[in-house]
Parts: structure tokens; C-alpha cells; sequence
């Protein structure tokens, strides 16, 4: 019982070290703030691949601080809170 206990938490350390990995390399690819991406991500229920074209699409056109605005708008469409 002592060697399946370390293995679910040694899994558990592991899963969270990609899902961190992953909020990372999203926050430096797009323009949205790590909590944002968190939150997309909990909500969001396919496949790693299928998160980052649906992130993709809510950045269409968007890849500068003056775009702020048109951002908004994207977030209002695709129902993501900030």
C-alpha cells in the first residue's frame, strides 16, 4: 500500500509539472493572462491539440497591446470572463 501511495503521488507531482508547463508555453505563444488560460483550460474538455486552436482563434488578429480592445470583444464571443 506504501509503494501505491508514492506512485499516485509521484504521478500526481508529474501531471502537475506538464499542466504548469503547459499554462507557460500558452501564456508565451498568446496574448492572454496565465489565469485566463487556467481557465480556459478547466472548462475546455478535448485534446491539448484542440485547446490551443480554440485559444488560437480567440487571438485571430490580435497580436499586439493595441489590439486590446478587439481582444475584448473575442473573450465576450467565446464567453471567457475577465
Amino acid at each position: 500500500m506504501k509503494r501505491y501511495n508514492k506512485l499516485i503521488e509521484d504521478a500526481c507531482e508529474v501531471e502537475q509539472r506538464h499542466l504548469i508547463g503547459l499554462v507557460d508555453a500558452f501564456f508565451n505563444e498568446f496574448i492572454l493572462s496565465k489565469d485566463d488560460i487556467r481557465a480556459i483550460m478547466e472548462e475546455f474538455g478535448g485534446t491539448v491539440e484542440e485547446l490551443y486552436h480554440y485559444i488560437e482563434k480567440l487571438q485571430v488578429g490580435v497580436r499586439s497591446d493595441s489590439d486590446a480592445k478587439q481582444l475584448k470583444r473575442l473573450r465576450q464571443k467565446y464567453g471567457l470572463q475577465h
